[in-house]
């Protein structure tokens, strides 16, 4: 028996890769980054937060971050606009931060985004990257644990990636998923 009130929004991995900066307050500076779409292919609107964290084999955590440089830069580089931090930000600056609806995105019926998340700069010595991406369906419990604790329980998608190298030219290095 499928719960009509459930609900899940598809997710498409493009790329995760690395963008060396030309120019702007970053020069020199590589940052990592991940290219995707976010789809709603049901007939019904869907307000999603979607948060996206990582973290490497050496415990260094990251979050998807508001660097508008990085970007655009990462638009320039494939050539089309994409939904980030930035788009985020323009489309709340006339909300009320203590809305409860002020961290979600609407998603219309058949909506499909093409997006990027920007992690900062990747530590050099990582070899291992696991991707977490969140609010992508609205499938969450409250579970109680044996101890008595109480647990939110939610979907998440994760992914795996490694990058062969060491910590030179990192610019260079790709992610094998």
């Amino acid at each position: 028996v499928v719960d009509s009130s459930l609900w899940i929004l598809d997710f498409n991995l493009d790329r995760v890769g690395s963008i060396t900066m030309l120019e702007g307050p970053f020069k020199g500076q590589i940052f990592w980054c991940m290219t995707y779409s976010v789809e709603n292919k049901s007939a019904t609107e869907r307000n999603a937060y979607i948060s996206i964290t990582a973290e490497s084999d050496r415990r260094k955590r990251y979050a998807d971050i508001y660097l508008g440089d990085v970007e655009r830069a990462v638009e320039r580089k494939v050539g089309r606009p994409l939904w980030g931090k930035t788009d985020v930000n323009a489309a709340r600056k006339d909300l009320d931060p203590t809305d409860a609806a002020y961290h979600y995105n609407e998603f219309k019926p058949g909506e499909k985004r093409d997006c990027v998340a920007i992690f900062g700069e990747l530590d050099p010595s990582a070899n291992n990257i696991k991707i977490t991406v969140r609010g992508l369906s609205n499938d969450y419990h409250l579970v109680e644990t044996e101890d008595g604790d109480r647990e939110i329980e939610e979907r998440v998608y994760e992914i795996f990636f490694h990058r062969p190298g060491d910590e030179y030219a990192i610019n260079l290095d790709r992610f094998i998923q």
